[in-house]
């Protein structure tokens, strides 16, 4: 005990001396890597330094990012995952191991760090890599590569080599098991290397890093590989550990949208080779697969022999994984899909009688409001000259029933989308007091009212507004009378 504490308590002095020793930072940075750190035969001194291994290379990019790749080799033996799951660890939200187990003078035949630990070692890596594109520092090499951009993605390559050969091993164990509990535990060991993975990509979100072509071809081998693990998963929504590799796979699809995906609404993929079209390809892919459709064979078997209940805890878990995968398909629609066709779509759900669609569409369009409303040319060339109009329209048609309590909750995310919109830009009450409303056959005290309410009172007051005012347009239309507070029926968008 007194030997573990010793050396932890030299790595603390490391990190202090860091500040002081610049010149010997990357000596200083072996002891972490040897017997002294992470391959120490105490557990305590290994869980210590991979700890500490990435708020040290964090703070210290600038001097460490010429010896990247040598560090990278030194380590790469640490890089590697256990292949069978750790037997102290029984349930998905278990903690640690105890403290006891930390403690002791082992030296086991399998990896030194556990999945935990190793990420450390990705993250602190994969924030050198980041780092090589924008410091400008000597460059020290053993190979041929070129270019700063090659250089990135070949060290990229070297980190995630490990875990790219593992996890299609990971699948072949877990697919191939038959102890219940044991395919959940490797389940679970599945999702982690994934997570590995994600959490590697995830430097490239930084506001300073640069994500090179190179470096972009990496994740896309990444996604095939996870595409190719994502088959071979079990199709039955219960079966023991799919649960946690789905959510794997999902948490990576996720990282991908936002590193390879069209950065905003407005900038849409021209190129058919472009990064982004092959990630929504891969989306297509993986979606359905992630939500699998309930097999008929099944649900007639169970009828028949009265087996219900196993039908119906599955057609629950089916809809965990729709709703698993909803926030991923949302993403893909905003980045993807033509907005003025998703209008379009949404408006047709008026007429269709599906106020259902219509509340999503428009829970859609309300998250787009939040994330790029201040986007002064998105502002203009679609929520201004489009939503806005059909948001301040649709609740008067005819087919928006008022009646219906559905109707009712999509009429609340019209005064929603208005009410956000105007707060982020407050120019919309001026465009609706002097150019829109007054072509709506409004009269002036209407308008006033209606800008007013939306300035002056919260949401809660605008969407009682809206519906007293439609309610009214209804009557008046049933009762044909003066048309000086009656809404054209379709805008000019």
């Amino acid at each position: 005990l007194c030997g573990q504490l010793e050396s932890i308590g030299m790595f603390k002095r490391v990190i202090a001396d860091f500040l002081m020793a610049e010149n010997k930072q990357h000596v200083m940075l072996v002891a972490f890597l040897d017997q002294r750190g992470l391959r120490s035969p105490w557990r305590s001194v290994r869980v210590r330094c991979a700890y500490l291994i990435t708020p040290l290379i964090k703070s210290h990019r600038k001097t460490l990012v010429p010896h990247t790749e040598q560090l990278l080799a030194q380590f790469a033996d640490l890089l590697q995952l256990p292949c069978e799951p750790d037997p102290s660890i029984n349930i998905p939200h278990c903690g640690s191991c105890k403290v006891g187990d930390q403690l002791k003078h082992d030296n086991p035949p399998g990896p030194l760090l556990s999945v935990t630990e190793t990420s450390f070692l990705y993250e602190a890596a994969a924030q050198l890599i980041a780092a090589g594109g924008t410091v400008s520092t000597p460059v020290v090499t053993t190979n041929e590569v070129g270019t700063v951009e090659d250089r990135a993605g070949h060290l990229f390559r070297m980190l995630l080599a490990p875990v790219f050969a593992q996890y299609g091993q990971l699948v072949e164990l877990y697919v191939s098991e038959s102890d219940p509990k044991t395919a959940e535990a490797r389940g679970r060991l599945t999702k982690q290397a994934a997570d590995l993975i994600t959490r590697t990509s995830r430097v490239f979100s930084q506001p300073k890093s640069v994500l090179t072509p190179t470096c972009q071809a990496v994740l896309c081998e990444a996604l095939q590989i996870m595409l190719t693990g994502l088959t071979r998963f079990p199709s039955e929504a219960w079966a023991p550990g799919r649960a946690a590799a789905c959510a794997g796979v999902r948490a990576f699809l996720h990282r991908m949208v936002a590193c390879l995906g069209p950065s905003s609404p407005t900038e849409q993929p021209s190129d058919s080779n472009h990064v982004s079209e092959i990630l929504l390809a891969a989306l297509i892919q993986a979606v359905p697969q992630l939500v699998r459709p309930l097999q008929v064979h099944h649900r007639l078997n169970g009828w028949a022999n009265g087996g219900v209940l196993p039908n119906v805890a599955d057609a629950e878990q089916r809809w965990h994984e729709i709703r698993d995968v909803i926030p991923l398909i949302t993403q893909v629609i905003l980045r993807y899909k033509p907005l003025s066709s998703i209008l379009a779509q949404v408006e047709a759900c008026i007429d269709a009688d599906d106020p259902l669609g219509l509340r999503s569409g428009l829970l859609l369009f309300l998250q787009l409001i939040q994330l790029n409303a201040n986007d002064n040319q998105f502002y203009e060339n679609f929520l201004l000259s489009q939503l806005v109009p059909f948001c301040v329209v649709a609740p008067t048609r005819p087919n928006f029933r008022l009646t219906d309590a559905q109707f009712g909750l999509a009429l609340n995310e019209v005064g929603n989308c208005l009410f956000v919109l105007a707060q982020k830009q407050p120019g919309l009450c001026s465009f609706l007091q002097n150019v829109f409303l007054p072509g709506q056959q409004l009269s002036n005290d209407l308008i006033q009212s209606y800008v007013g309410t939306l300035k002056a009172h919260n949401v809660k007051d605008f969407c009682t507004f809206l519906r007293g005012l439609c309610d009214s347009a209804d009557s008046l239309e049933a009762g044909d009378a003066k048309t000086s507070t009656r809404f054209v029926s379709r805008p000019e968008y």
